[in-house]
């Protein structure tokens, strides 16, 4: 993914992916990294703010983790209600 974002640095998927893998694989500073790059380039997808969420979420910082829940779930991800019930306060 890293040699398609050199090519192609405005490829939100290529992001997405590699945000997945590095979720995956722990690493959740480079996977808040990319998903909030996706943000950057679009700041409607809600995929990424559920995404950046979890990883946030891991990573130790709860309250960021709610914030991007709330603004995924105004965007119409309805997974992210679940989330906000389970982790967060209103």
């Amino acid at each position: 993914m890293t040699k398609v974002i050199e090519l192609y640095p405005k490829d939100v998927k290529a992001y997405f992916f590699r945000g997945i893998a590095y979720y995956n694989f722990q690493d959740y500073k480079n996977a808040i990294s990319d998903y909030t790059k996706i943000i950057e380039l679009n700041p409607k997808d809600a995929d990424a703010y559920y995404n950046r969420g979890l990883a946030k979420n891991e990573n130790g910082d709860n309250n960021g983790a709610c914030d991007d829940w709330r603004k995924a779930y105004s965007l119409g991800d309805l997974d992210a209600k679940d989330l906000l019930n389970k982790h967060c306060k209103y």
